[in-house]
């Protein structure tokens, strides 16, 4: 039997959405472990600790609608812990450990309820936080996107808050 103790929780801290946790197994080694977006975690990975071809996997599986969360650990001295030490100061040089995929399918009542409205020639918008794949995802499964003649745009900010508008289809 390990006895695991925890010694602290981030719950959604820091600059990035992750959660995270210290911990040790009756060990002097302390470790760090992460859990959140690929898009936050990825490069905050040790290069050597990713496959080859992680990116290829994570496009395949964003262009499928999939969210993709990663977990990540490193170790981290016991004599330089400090309850007090921000989560942003332990989220470099992450050994990549695996990930995991979601994706939200769409109920059939939403499906049902989006045929409604198109019957009735409403213009239809899908507008979410989420990456622009399960957008898109969700538009050919509802039937929102299909048309051939129909635009569709992401809208975005750069690092100057500058809208981006991109034609995506």
């Amino acid at each position: 039997a390990y006895i695991l103790r925890v010694y602290k929780r981030f719950i959604k801290s820091g600059t990035l959405n992750s959660s995270a946790i210290t911990y040790n197994f009756i060990t002097k080694e302390l470790r760090f472990m992460t859990k959140g977006l690929s898009e936050e975690i990825l490069d905050k990975c040790d290069i050597n600790s990713l496959p080859d071809n992680i990116v290829n996997i994570f496009s395949l599986y964003r262009r499928l609608g999939f969210t993709i969360i990663i977990c990540a650990t490193k170790i981290i001295k016991v004599d330089d812990y400090n309850d007090s030490t921000p989560i942003d100061d332990y989220m470099n040089n992450l050994t990549f450990c695996g990930f995991v995929t979601l994706k939200n399918n769409l109920k059939e009542s939403v499906l049902n309820s989006i045929k409604d409205l198109k019957k009735f020639n409403c213009d239809l918008i899908i507008t979410t936080g989420d990456n622009v794949y399960n957008s898109l995802s969700i538009g050919f499964a509802s039937s929102i996107i299909g048309n051939k003649n129909q635009n569709v745009f992401s809208l975005d900010k750069d690092d100057k808050n500058r809208i981006i508008i991109t034609k995506l289809y």
